[in-house]
């Protein structure tokens, strides 16, 4: 989860940057601003979280050794990190569980367009 909330931060702040740069240019009351993202947090971490999401796939176990080994390396390009259980309960509240079960946690639809309806 820190390196999820690390990139939502630099995210911000080029969001931040660009909203300025609109409104050095005056363009920013003539801009249109959407900001979607994805249909809610996923359960892909298992219990505890694994440094490569692809062994959660291919049901290859990982180690809490192995896992502590690469702490240092976790949002880097040696790792496929995902969070545990526990971060998708709380990046899903008020909704219970996680995407997929749109019942219980995630959303399956997270940006509305009337002309996405058309046929």
């Amino acid at each position: 989860m820190e390196v999820f909330a690390e990139f939502l931060e630099h995210t911000d702040y080029y969001i931040g940057r660009l909203l300025q740069f609109l409104k050095d240019v005056d363009e920013f009351e003539n801009t249109l601003i959407m900001v979607i993202s994805d249909n809610g947090a996923s359960a892909e971490g298992g219990p505890t979280g694994p440094i490569n999401e692809s062994r959660f796939f291919n049901n290859v176990p990982e180690s809490l050794e192995e896992n502590l080994a690469a702490l240092d390396k976790l949002g880097g390009p040696e790792t496929y990190n995902h969070y545990a259980w526990g971060w998708t309960f709380a990046g899903n509240t008020p909704f219970r569980r996680w995407k997929r079960e749109t019942y219980r946690g995630g959303i399956s639809d997270p940006f509305y367009s009337p002309l996405a309806q058309r046929n």
